[in-house]
């Protein structure tokens, strides 16, 4: 029987990049089961939505960030991952246990961070 496909929230502001980040989603045969390019609406979102997994764009533009959207997904037990283009080293820092993906975002990178069903033959 096969596994049901990973349900994955997207926070990011990047109109371009969040639909990259859709696609890479959908090739690891993942379902994107909704996406924010805001800090209110990912809160919402990361407080409410049937998710498995999250990637977070660190930097929502206009000073916010996603660390309330972190808290959030904490608080409900669901693991994510920070993409960020600047803050890495920052990220590290103060969450260590939450892998950081540097972009420009490659699938590979995503493979290994998410957690995907293994095939075994």
């Amino acid at each position: 029987m096969k596994p049901d496909p990973l349900r994955v929230l997207i926070v990011e502001d990047e109109g371009i990049v969040e639909m990259m980040m859709e696609e890479m989603v959908r090739h690891l045969g993942c379902t994107v089961v909704a996406s924010s390019r805001t800090l209110d609406s990912g809160i919402a979102m990361a407080e409410s939505e049937q998710v498995d997994f999250a990637l977070l764009d660190f930097d929502l533009g206009g000073g916010a960030d996603a660390l309330p959207i972190a808290e959030a997904l904490e608080e409900r037990g669901i693991p994510f991952v920070f993409v960020t283009a600047h803050a890495a080293e920052l990220l590290r820092d103060t969450h260590p246990h939450v892998p950081v993906l540097v972009k420009p975002l490659q699938l590979g990178q995503l493979e290994r961070v998410m957690p995907l069903p293994r095939t075994v033959h």
